[in-house]
């Protein structure tokens, strides 16, 4: 069984990441998700699996046992408390469809064009 699958490591997950805090729903997911995911690994997933502009198929974050925990931290501060799941879930895939310029990305990008 997975770590993350027992309800205990869960709430273990939670209030861990909830150390992390965050002020609005984007700074929330944005400091949860980046702590877990560095570049080379966000590059590999979606919220849903699907890939964008003809690339190749992602892995689906949404079917992961850390989808649920990053929402439940997003929604256990008294901030970001009101946040729905479409909204987390918008935030998180913007993040991950954003994660190239992560980590130099962007200045890569802007270096091979000059």
């Amino acid at each position: 069984m997975h770590w993350l699958n027992n309800p205990m490591n869960g709430k273990l997950a939670v209030v861990y990441f909830g150390s992390w805090g965050g002020k609005t729903v984007n700074h929330a997911v944005d400091g949860i998700v980046g702590k877990i995911f560095k570049k080379v690994l966000a590059l590999k997933f979606s919220v849903t699996g699907k890939a964008s502009w003809g690339a190749a198929k992602k892995l689906s974050l949404k079917s992961t046992p850390l989808f649920p925990i990053v929402v439940r931290f997003v929604k256990s501060s008294k901030q970001t408390r009101e946040a729905t799941e479409n909204e987390i879930e918008k935030r998180i895939a913007t993040f991950l469809r954003t994660s190239r310029d992560k980590e130099g990305g962007r200045e890569e990008r802007r270096q091979q064009q000059s």
